[in-house]
């Protein structure tokens, strides 16, 4: 794997539709992680996120963005939405180490619809559907959404449909919250609460948060997982 040393620096990566983040003082604007990604023991990617605002025109947007690099390629991810959470554009490109795009996800929330769009080597996939109240996206190539759902520290036992924008595939379920819990992040414990989306069929959505709503720990499909490397500022 090639070098690290630009990737890790700060970037200008389940996003939330419909219900807005309400957490007050809780909530976080800004956030910057370097992330681990592993599979069982053995580490098959690195890359860095990061969580912030910027003003567009008269308002204001909340963007997580970020680049994750594993041995088929470099993949960069940004979600834009409102400050209540709620999506508006979320895209996400993996190109090779030529430069090749290997593979192109495009959400975008409008008019009460949502659109996605893929376009992978060989294949192109368009998904149109209206827009649930509540919508989670699930990308664990681009880990993005991941910020702004762990934002958000109680669901409160609402009902969320989650996206996965791999395979174009929604499914219903309900978020909980679990007992609060330790984890060692650098060999410093913190306090961690996990939360699952869990469908008819099993999770469909995990991950790790801290009181203040800050990513720490998500696991992906099978034996994979994002550790956070640093604990919170």
């Amino acid at each position: 794997m090639r070098s690290l040393a630009k990737v890790l620096c700060p970037l200008p990566f389940v996003a939330l539709l419909g219900a807005p983040l309400t957490v007050g003082a809780q909530e976080p604007r800004s956030d910057a992680l370097a992330v681990t990604l592993v599979e069982g023991p053995t580490v098959v990617g690195r890359g860095a996120l990061r969580l912030r605002t910027e003003r567009v025109g008269s308002g204001v947007e909340l963007v997580a963005s970020g680049v994750i690099v594993r041995p088929r390629g470099r993949t960069t991810a940004e979600l834009r939405a409102d400050t209540s959470g709620a999506l508006r554009r979320y895209v996400a490109e993996t190109r090779d180490s030529t430069g090749r795009v290997l593979d192109r996800v495009e959400v975008v929330a409008a008019g009460g619809r949502v659109v996605l769009r893929r376009t992978a080597v060989g294949r192109r996939t368009v998904r149109e559907l209206p827009a649930p109240r509540t919508l989670l996206l699930r990308d664990d190539d681009g880990l993005v959404p991941l910020l702004i759902a762990a934002a958000r520290p109680s669901w409160g036992g609402d009902s969320v449909t989650v996206l996965d924008v791999r395979r174009a595939l929604p499914a219903r379920g309900r978020p909980t919250d679990a007992a609060r819990t330790t984890l060692s992040i650098a060999d410093v414990p913190l306090e961690a609460v996990p939360v699952t989306v869990q469908g008819t069929a099993g999770a469909l959505l995990s991950w790790w948060r801290d009181a203040r709503g800050r990513l720490l720990f998500a696991p992906l499909d099978g034996t994979r997982a994002l550790r956070r490397d640093d604990p919170p500022a």
